[in-house]
This record gives C-alpha cells, structure tokens and sequence, in this order.
C-alpha cells in the first residue's frame, strides 16, 4: 500500500509542465497493446484506478487518488480527460458491477464540471461506492 501511496504521489507531481509529465501525457496517449480492449493507455490506467478504488483500495487513499486524478485532469486538459474517463467506464464492471450506464454518465458529467478539487473528490467518491473511512470491499473477480 505503501507504494501504491509514493506512485500516486508521483502521478500527481508528474504532470505538465514538468518534462517528466509531458512525457507521461505521450506514454498515455498512445494507443494499447493490440491484446487490449479498445481502450487507450490511460482509459486503462482509469480503470483500474477506478475498480481499485471501489473494491480493494483503503478509504484513506481517496485523497491520494483524486489528487493525481485532478492533476491529471488539470494537466492534460478536460478533453484528454474527458476521453479517458469515458473509455474506462464503458467496460460494464467499471468501477464496480451494477452500476447502469446513465449513472455512470452522470458521475462523468460531475467530474467533468466540477470547479474544485473537493467537488471533484465528492463526486470520485460516490462513482466508486462511497466507501466510508477504513472500509475496503472484495472484488467479485
């Protein structure tokens, strides 16, 4: 968990205009290994952020991930980010099974619209479960 914690932190420091978050924003615009969905690099990083967050991921890290999502979003421009939010959510156990796609669209448009980083955060936290403090759920996979 640890690690996962310094990555994010890292994540969210490696944007631009860093040179190390213009080489990140390449990495990620890049299309997928052909064994992939039809999903980017960075709508497959989302995802599993996002299934991460709803299933096995701690409460606390919230923080840490929509820190770097935010940055992200900030960083690469709402279109990039736009983008890569949608593919991720159009896989069906995204962020977590059940949930309908007009739901997940709804979430998409408050993450989209939100001004500041604690709406964003809010609206994070409701698309993957609103998990309580020290709660983790198990994947069904």
């Amino acid at each position: 968990v640890a690690g996962l914690r310094q990555a994010l932190v890292l994540l969210r420091l490696a944007v631009p205009p860093s040179p190390l978050g213009s080489l990140v924003h390449v990495a990620l615009s890049q299309p997928a290994p052909p064994s992939a969905a039809a999903c980017s690099q960075g709508g497959a990083i989302f995802a599993r952020v996002l299934v991460s967050l709803s299933t096995w991921m701690p409460s606390w890290l919230l923080g840490d991930a929509a820190s770097s999502l935010w940055a992200m979003r900030n960083g690469h421009g709402p279109a990039e980010f736009g983008r890569w939010l949608h593919e991720a959510l159009a896989h069906a156990d995204v962020p977590r099974p059940g949930l309908s796609a007009e739901a997940k669209m709804a979430f998409a448009k408050q993450l989209l619209d939100a001004t500041a980083w604690s709406a964003f955060k809010a609206a994070l936290k409701q698309l993957c479960g609103g998990k309580k403090r020290g709660e983790r759920r198990v994947s069904s996979d």
